[in-house]
């Protein structure tokens, strides 16, 4: 989902690798698993790397998960015009906050100035897709990404994935949890 207050942003270059500190992935995958059977949504918030020891390409290092309110109602994206019935053509569930979900604008905003005031930057955004298996984009996640950002999904099976979403097809980023990668 495109944070709407960070699309000013447009010179974004996909990080090779986007790391989590400390227990950080372990809190999103609670975080957001905790609204089952809802979809969970949460802001990525930490640092970008230019470049690593290891990497040559863009290291993103989340540090703080910001949990959001999922405010998707019916009606919501009506702003985008028939942008939003692509996919709905080919789901045949109906649509909820159990396969649907909208970041809260206001702690979008909390989180960014937040974030600003600590010298750090909002990365991303995560949410759930609580009775998935894989942790993958759907077909309304990759029709609804209107510039390239990043995403993490968490699968109800607990399975945690990082993509890079554009317009054309999402690419896998690779993840490092340095709290596990450490032990």
């Amino acid at each position: 989902m495109q944070l709407c207050a960070e699309r000013i942003e447009i010179n974004n270059e996909m990080p090779e690798v986007l790391q989590f500190d400390h227990d950080c992935l372990i809190v999103l995958r609670e975080t957001l698993l905790a609204k089952t059977p809802e979809e969970g949504c949460a802001i990525l918030i930490g640092k970008k790397k230019t470049s690593g020891v290891f990497f040559e390409k863009p290291l993103w290092n989340v540090r703080i998960i910001w949990p959001c309110g999922n405010i998707w109602k019916p009606g919501i994206f009506d702003f985008l015009g028939g942008r939003q019935n692509i996919s709905n053509k080919k789901n045949t569930k109906k649509a909820s906050k159990e396969n649907r979900f909208f970041l809260d604008p206001k702690e979008q905003i909390n989180a960014q100035r937040w974030a600003r005031n600590h010298d750090l930057e909002v990365l991303g955004s995560a949410h759930s897709h609580p009775i998935a298996k894989d942790a993958v984009p759907s077909l309304k996640d990759i029709e609804l990404s209107f510039n390239e950002n990043l995403m993490v999904i968490v699968a109800g099976s607990g399975d945690v994935r990082a993509w890079w979403m554009s317009e054309s097809k999402p690419r896998e980023i690779r993840l490092l949890n340095s709290y596990l990668d450490n032990a």
